[in-house]
């Protein structure tokens, strides 16, 4: 009678035992895993699509090489659904799953929303928003893997006024944060030069831009910078055309996302400032531009399969460097990066946990051709 009152004890404990969730790390004997959050349905399916082709064709390198630590390096996605709840979801599960680091979301309003999740969590987490607002943030555990708005921004400028030689310079610009952000640092570029900027303001969903291009004209600017959104750059490319405004002008990265439903002729000679040119004469690009080819029958990368690889080789790279997948090595190896090839350029850790400081200057021909022009480094 003991000995069964003995045994129904042990088997009542074993059964509470294994009714409690256990927690596995994602560092298997076998396996390191990292999180991807991206949107892979919502407002932005192609963004998600194109992460998740730069992060498997670079895991696919990575692990063919030996992996990393000498174990595979694994993925678990995630979908942000392009908006902060399903972000905050994602980082949530991730955190769960107890993956060793994050990379992504791509969008600065996720970012911002999960920022305190990934302080408190202590998660190495490589992001590609570019809002400026994410560096005021101050978030020990956040490293941003594209260049930030203030650079792009500084760069148009730059170009226009060293390398087009402007010296009345006009900007039409969103007058959202993300417009008047970028107003805010041409302005800032352009006080100790001998520059005048004519600036005009739009709306999101502003359907009529002839009013501010014919102030530019009235003004008679000498080129042009354009900062907003995708659906405002297509008017403006076809209302420039119709009034005959003929300078040099040069838009934020909004113009190669609608550049497919453009007239080239609207847009021959325009330039633009982003992330990175594929078409740029870099080891790293060609090599990455041929190994997408080859694994995506044919297709030409574009921005955020480009960002997303180069991250991904760089935490990579970190936890090799730390020799472990614990958070705090992690990050520290990450502030020790100097000079780690990438698509877009060299990573480099600088105080404000940015990785890169430069940006590249394209250009459309007629025929829509990306051609690259140079690739600028604000200091």
């Amino acid at each position: 009678m003991r000995l069964k009152k003995m045994l129904a004890g042990l088997l009542s404990v074993a059964m509470l035992v294994s009714a409690v969730p256990v927690a596995v790390s994602a560092e298997a004997d076998d396996a390191i895993t990292f999180g991807v959050i991206c949107s892979i349905t919502g407002n932005f399916p192609l963004a998600g699509e194109n992460t998740q082709k730069g992060v498997n064709l670079a895991l696919k390198e990575i692990n063919e090489a030996g992996g990393v630590l000498g174990k595979e390096l694994k993925v678990s996605f995630q979908d942000d659904q392009g908006n902060q709840t399903g972000g905050m979801n994602a980082v949530n599960r991730l955190i769960s799953e107890k993956v060793v680091a994050i990379i992504g979301p791509n969008m600065s309003s996720n970012v911002i929303a999960m920022s305190d999740v990934v302080a408190s969590s202590k998660m190495p987490t490589l992001v590609g928003g570019t809002s400026p607002k994410i560096e005021d943030l101050g978030n020990e555990y956040i490293f941003r893997i594209r260049p930030s708005d203030n650079i792009t921004a500084s760069a148009a400028a730059q170009f226009m006024c060293e390398e087009q030689g402007v010296k009345k310079l006009g900007l039409i610009y969103n007058t959202d944060d993300f417009g008047t952000g970028a107003k805010g640092v041409i302005e800032e570029y352009l006080a100790d030069k001998d520059v005048e900027l004519i600036a005009e303001g739009v709306n999101s969903g502003d359907t009529d831009l002839s009013g501010q291009i014919t102030k530019m004209m009235a003004e008679d600017v000498e080129g042009m910078i354009y900062w907003g959104h995708d659906a405002e750059v297509a008017i403006l490319a076809r209302q420039v055309n119709e009034l005959g405004l003929e300078i040099p002008i040069v838009t934020s990265g909004s113009l190669p996302q609608v550049v497919s439903a453009i007239d080239g002729t609207y847009i021959d000679g325009w330039y633009v400032a982003l992330d990175e040119c594929m078409n740029e004469p870099r080891k790293e690009i060609e090599d990455f531009v041929e190994a997408y080819k080859k694994e995506y029958e044919d297709s030409m990368p574009e921005l955020y399969a480009a960002a997303f690889y180069g991250a991904t080789k760089l935490l990579a790279d970190a936890i090799e460097r730390a020799g472990s997948t614990d958070s705090e090595a992690i990050c520290k190896a990450l502030k020790e990066t100097k000079d780690f090839p990438g698509i877009i350029g060299a990573y480099n850790y600088q105080e404000n946990h940015d990785m890169l400081s430069n940006c590249s200057i394209m250009q459309y021909d007629v025929d829509k051709n990306e051609i690259f022009v140079s690739n600028i480094t604000v200091e």
